[in-house]
């Protein structure tokens, strides 16, 4: 029994010792990237603008050109227009493009690159052209959107909900389909 106290005593002991070593306890992570590296690098700010591009929509969904095939075989051959638009491949948001999420990223990426530092490595010239394909990306995913619905909210800067339990302030009413497309020319 006193072998066991004393095994348990220096166990404790080691324990305790073990974690105070204020250097050990404050690294930095190394699989993370701080928001100033990100944004005062170039390689690093076309990284997340090339994650920006990757994300439009393209109708990958779509994958299977058999079922084109057969959609358009059945709505040539058959008479009924219940068959004709009875195809169960296609789910009822297929054609649609929502992704207020993407507009936010794009948001806060123009946001972002607005407060960016130019240094040696990265001009204003450079801040400028990421801002520029933003703006692009931003306009075709509203063209895509509004011509497919007309008129849809438009967001300009990032909402951040502040957790009140009231999120009416976040709720943006449609604009006119004619300014939405104002708004993709202009930009």
């Amino acid at each position: 029994m006193k072998k066991i106290f004393i095994l348990m005593i220096g166990l404790l002991i080691l324990v305790n010792s073990s974690c105070n070593d204020e250097e050990f306890l404050d690294k930095s992570p190394t699989d993370l990237l701080d928001r100033a590296e990100i944004w005062n690098n170039k390689l690093l700010i076309t990284n997340v603008l090339a994650d920006l591009y990757d994300r439009i929509n393209n109708y990958q969904h779509l994958q299977n050109i058999d079922a084109f095939a057969d959609f358009n075989e059945a709505f040539i051959s058959r008479n009924g227009a219940a068959d004709r638009f009875r195809n169960s491949d296609y789910g009822y948001g297929s054609w649609f493009l929502w992704d207020y999420g993407y507009v936010r990223d794009l948001n806060r990426f123009l946001e972002n690159v607005a407060v960016a530092e130019t240094n040696p490595q990265l001009t204003q010239e450079d801040l400028d052209l990421f801002a520029a394909e933003a703006r692009f990306l931003r306009a075709f995913l509203y063209f895509n959107m509004v011509k497919r619905v007309g008129g849809v909210p438009l967001v300009l800067e990032v909402l951040e909900y502040d957790y009140s339990g009231d999120p009416t302030y976040l709720q943006n009413p449609r604009k006119k389909e004619s300014e939405i497309y104002d708004f993709v020319i202009e930009e």
